[in-house]
């Protein structure tokens, strides 16, 4: 569920945008949070990581599969709100 947009959610202030950021800097952000997940999840191949668990603020204690599994999803939540958004925006322009 965590990919449907049908409930709104808020982000806790950790992860706001900070004032000032710009989208290249957000980019580059995700691109190296990206590289370093990858990183961990190839260096753990193999291993049972399903002990391997953190709290979420939202849906409690996950663990590490569980936790892939949620950036995978929120990751496609914002992909669909950025197509959204491009819509809007190509649909106000006509």
């Amino acid at each position: 569920g965590v990919a449907s947009r049908a409930e709104r959610w808020q982000a806790p202030e950790l992860v706001l945008p900070r004032p000032g950021a710009t989208v290249a800097s957000a980019l580059a952000s995700l691109r190296e949070s990206r590289a370093a997940l990858l990183d961990v999840l190839r260096g753990a191949d193999g291993l049972d990581l399903s002990a391997v668990k953190a709290t979420h603020a939202r849906l409690g204690e996950l663990d590490a599969y569980q936790w892939a599994l949620f950036i995978a999803q929120h990751e496609a939540r914002h992909t669909a709100q950025l197509a959204e958004m491009a819509g809007d925006r190509e649909g106000s322009a006509a």
